[in-house]
This record gives structure tokens, sequence and C-alpha cells, in this order.
């Protein structure tokens, strides 16, 4: 319940935004952006050495943007939409007897809503425009899911429940894009981002997990740019 209380409060405070901006000169975007997302997750034991042996996992993201600054050179981005990351960590498993078992691959999937403020610095042309993007995020995580669903999440000896991450955290965002400026009737634009393992997900007795994860995304911007008076 609290969850959706805070998605609902977001989604109205980003429309009433937007209903407020549309006519200002300081709005200078808005849209939709989507793709894909490849995450993983870093261990960090606390008492000994261990790696479990991970491997990147698919999903899909898919947000609302506005941009604000109507600059040439320097926009501040709002975003708010939702992202599904995970890892896949190779379990070792042995019979009563103590005997190897084939090697089998745990999918831990991890539902986040996010919400975050980004800064966008470009160099502006006609036809492309080349742009980086950084930024803090807030994620709530909404829900999580493990298959084989059977599978104990057991690493290195500890339990490691997914009901015990976070449920509100943050997370850092940096990335880079093109603008294509002619290419349809509205921008469109394609980037590329990264979130480092900066903060922990699961903060356990013996265990810190942190998440590290790409975006590759596709937008379209709705707001055509406004042609600039010419000096005279």
């Amino acid at each position: 319940i609290l969850i959706m209380k805070t998605i609902n409060l977001a989604v109205t405070l980003i429309i009433f935004a937007l209903t407020i901006n549309t006519y200002s000169q300081f709005f200078s975007g808005f849209g939709l952006k989507g793709g894909a997302t490849l995450s993983n997750q870093n261990y960090e034991y606390k008492r000994f050495d261990y790696k479990p042996e991970t491997k990147y996992l698919l999903g899909f993201n898919g947000s609302l943007f506005a941009e604000f600054l109507n600059n040439r050179n320097i926009n501040i981005v709002l975003e708010s939409g939702f992202e599904q990351r995970g890892y896949t960590w190779v379990s070792k498993p042995y019979d009563e007897f103590g005997n190897p078992l084939p090697d089998m691959d745990i999918y831990e999937r991890t539902n986040y809503f996010t919400t975050g403020m980004l800064l966008k610095v470009k160099i502006s042309s006609k036809k492309v425009t080349p742009f980086l993007l950084i930024g803090p995020k807030l994620d709530i995580l909404l829900s999580y899911s493990v298959k084989p669903e059977d599978e104990n999440t057991t690493l290195g000896g500890f339990e490691f429940p997914l009901d015990e991450f976070k449920k509100i955290n943050y997370s850092l965002n940096l990335g880079a894009g093109l603008e294509f400026n002619k290419l349809f009737p509205f921008k469109t634009f394609i980037e590329i981002n990264y979130s480092p393992p900066v903060n922990s997900s699961y903060n356990g007795p013996g265990l810190i997990v942190k998440e590290h994860y790409f975006n590759v995304k596709a937008g379209i911007n709705f707001v055509k740019e406004k042609p600039r008076m010419k000096k005279r």
C-alpha cells in the first residue's frame, strides 16, 4: 500500500509539474523512453574472501521524462519509470551422498519504480546532437521473483532472502547518447546509461550486495524545438 501511494504521488507531481510548465520558456521537452536493461550484482563478504559465480540478466525498462531549461548546451531532465533488474547465479548442487550434480542457473529478478534528476550536457547541431547525462536516482523495490521457484537463495552458506533487500534505495546514473533532430517529425534519440555499484541493496550479517546495470534506451521528444529569433 505504501509503495502504491508513493507511485501515485510521484505520478501526480510529475503531471502537475508538466501542466504548469507546458507554456513556460523553461520547458523544452516531454516524451517516452524504453529499452533493455542488463544487470548484475557485486558480493562483498565481511569475514572471508569468497566470490560466487554470477551472470548478467536481461530485463527491460520504460519511463516518462520532462526536460527543463531551454538552453543550447544544458538541460535538466526529470525521469520516472520502471526498471527490471536482477542477476543469475550459478548453483553447484550435490546429492545426498555428496556427489556434485550439474550446475544450475538460478534467476533472481528485482522490479523497481525509479525517479531521478539528470544534468544533460549537449553539443547542439541541426541534425545530430550528442549529449552526456549524470544524476542521482531514487529506487523503490516493487517486487521480486526467483526461478526455479523451489530453489533456496543461499550463497556461500549465508541465507540471502530477496525480501530483505532495501525497499527504498538510491543509485547514480551516468550516460551518453545521440539526439536526431531531423530524422522524424519529432526529435528522437538513443542513449546508454550505466549505474555503478555505489550503494548496497542488501546489508546482512556477513554479506553486502550492490547492484550495477546498463540501460540501452530509445526515446521520442514530443515537444518541437522553438525557432530562435535572429538578431538584426
